[in-house]
Parts: C-alpha cells; sequence; structure tokens
C-alpha cells in the first residue's frame, strides 16, 4: 500500500498567517505535516509514502527535501502544477499507476499511527474508492463547525480527508463510485482550515 501526503495547497482560510505555509504551522514545537508523516511511518504499513506538493507550497517542498525522513528514505517529494485538489490527485495516481493508495491532508495534527492501523483495516478492496466519513454532530461536538457536509440518507456526514482507492485503472477521480467508511475519532476530525481549528488542535494534542 501507499501513503499520499496532500500539502500543496494554498491555505487561503488562515489568513492570520500570511507568511506561513499551512503544513508548516507549528503546534507544540513541530510542523503540523510532521505529525501527518510520523502517523504514517510508524504504523509500517505502507512501501512508500509520498508528500504531493505544488508551486504554492514552495517552502513546505523546502522544508521536506532537508527532512530526515527523507535523507533517510523514509518519504518521497513529488510535485504538481497545484491545479486543484482532485487535478493533482487524478494526476498522481495516473502519474504512477499505483494499486492501492491512502490518501491524507497534511493538516490532520492528531492522526497517529494506531489510528491509521485501524483505517487499513477497515479497508474494503472491493471498493474502488471509500472515504472515511464522521458523522456531523460528533464534528461539532468536539468543537468544529464543518465547511463541507454529505447527506447519506437522512444522515449527514463530514469528510475527513482521507480516502483509500483500491483500483489501479484511475482516469477521473470524479468519475470514480465514492463509498463510504464511517469512524467517528477525534484524531481524524480536527482538520485545521482555520486559526480556531488551530488552537482547538494544540489543546488536543498529547
Amino acid at each position: 500500500m501507499i501513503a499520499l501526503v496532500m500539502c500543496g495547497g494554498k491555505g487561503i482560510r488562515l489568513r492570520h498567517f500570511k507568511s506561513i505555509e499551512k503544513p508548516l504551522l507549528n503546534l507544540k514545537g513541530k510542523a503540523m505535516i510532521e505529525y501527518v508523516l510520523d502517523a504514517l511511518v510508524y504504523s509500517q504499513k505502507f512501501q512508500r509514502i509520498i508528500a504531493v506538493s505544488s508551486p504554492f507550497s514552495s517552502k513546505t517542498t523546502t522544508f521536506l527535501y532537508y527532512h530526515p525522513y527523507y535523507s533517510n528514505g523514509l518519504i518521497e517529494v513529488i510535485n504538481t502544477e497545484g491545479a486543484s485538489y482532485s487535478e493533482d490527485l487524478s494526476f498522481i495516481l495516473n502519474k504512477l499507476k499505483l494499486d492501492r493508495v491512502l490518501t491524507v491532508s497534511a493538516d490532520l495534527p492528531l492522526l497517529n499511527s494506531n489510528i491509521v492501523n485501524q483505517i487499513v483495516i477497515h479497508n474494503i478492496p472491493r471498493f474502488s474508492c471509500a472515504s472515511i466519513i464522521l458523522e456531523k454532530h460528533f464534528v461539532e461536538n468536539i468543537g468544529i463547525t464543518p465547511s463541507i457536509v454529505v447527506n447519506i440518507g437522512a444522515q449527514q456526514y463530514c469528510h475527513s480527508g482521507i480516502i483509500i482507492f483500491n483500483s489501479p485503472k484511475f482516469k477521473e477521480c470524479q468519475n470514480i463510485k465514492e463509498y463510504f467508511i464511517l469512524m467517528n475519532k477525534r484524531e481524524i476530525a480536527v482538520n485545521v482550515n482555520t486559526f480556531k481549528e488551530l488552537q482547538l488542535a494544540e489543546r488536543l494534542l498529547p
């Protein structure tokens, strides 16, 4: 299984930190993306861990190139055009012809190896695309206002930013049928897009 860390976004909702790219925001002495990388590396579930950057995150790219994980061969870095999240993801999936892939955003600082292992165990190979979701009320009870809500039946859910792909034949991401795996876990509920969420993440970090 391959892990992709999506870290090439513009982070426009975090204008409070104009000079700092979102993946590099400091939480208790570490860059936010490091918590995600730690979770993936320590899980020992992946043959390759690839950070997907773009021209909008050039400082993050430089940070990764100088990181011990890169120099020790534990992570790779690939740059995209930064057109959009879905287009960059489609580009990578098609370029590398990957089979089983877990994609995760770089703004989930509470993620840990135990949760990653649970996600991999929940993986259902017959699904071409499975998104990890949470119940809307669970996310709100933590203190987060969801930016995107998905209606499934009569219930409302939030995307975690974690998706599992199981098909080697990727064309356009939007044409792949999406399935859902429910995981109400605080560690994947805190997706940092605002200053308030950044403060919440720092309070909840062990």
